[in-house]
């Protein structure tokens, strides 16, 4: 996913994860700013919070979801 500004913050929800999902926070040049992080397979009902913040250097410009079926996303939060 590719956002059209650069940020401090993103948040958002992910659900409906029947399978691992991996997630990365990167800059403008594809850089990992966060490492991988890993949800595991759980309940389809649960959900989970993902948040990346860092720390007032405004670098986030894409996020890297990796899931095996379908999820779902919610509830998207940026703050600079």
């Amino acid at each position: 996913m590719d956002f059209t500004n650069a940020w401090d913050v993103v948040r958002f929800a992910v659900t409906s994860m029947s399978q691992e999902v991996t997630i990365t926070f990167k800059d403008a040049a594809m850089n990992i700013l966060s490492g991988v992080i890993t949800i595991p397979a759980g309940p389809e009902t649960r959900q989970i919070e993902v948040r990346y913040n860092d720390r007032g250097r405004r670098r986030i410009s894409h996020v890297e979801l990796r899931a095996k079926d379908i999820i779902r996303l919610d509830s998207f939060k940026f703050r600079r």
